[in-house]
């Protein structure tokens, strides 16, 4: 939640000192590539915080007992140790979202002029691949 709120804080307290075109896509090299208007700089802020407060919802209904969360083939879904691995799975990729959001955002905000970096494609797809399976080999291991 304080990653959301960094991410409108830093929009907006650098509003006045934006260029009137900001970097709006970036490049596998993390080189901006198109621009646009400085007003676009509020679009991630806002998907991440929608993102964010549906991910919170799937996963309070699915707390409830709503909901099942999808497992792979395998794995006994109906556990409730499996589906407590896979909310877990929901809350950690809700962060690896927010955070990669937020860094965006802070890029574009403090030197658009300079991208996202050569690291950055790697370590988004990364990160996120990573998380996921350490969680499936968890619910695997649970759900047998």
């Amino acid at each position: 939640m304080a990653l959301l709120l960094a991410m409108f804080v830093m929009v907006g307290l650098r509003w006045s000192d934006l260029p009137e075109r900001m970097p709006s896509h970036y490049n596998a090299a993390g080189e901006p590539d198109k621009w646009r208007s400085k007003d676009t700089v509020w679009i991630l802020p806002i998907v991440g915080a929608n993102l964010y407060i549906l991910m919170t919802a799937l996963s309070r209904v699915a707390a409830a007992g709503k909901v099942r969360l999808n497992v792979p083939p395998g794995i006994d879904a109906a556990s409730p140790e499996v589906q407590a691995e896979a909310r877990h799975l929901l809350t950690a990729i809700k962060m690896c979202i927010t955070a990669t959001f937020a860094f965006i955002t802070w890029s574009r905000v403090s030197a658009p002029e300079q991208g996202l970096g050569r690291a950055f494609l790697p370590v988004m797809l990364v990160v996120p691949l990573g998380v996921m399976g350490v969680y499936l080999l968890r619910m695997r291991r649970l759900g047998r």
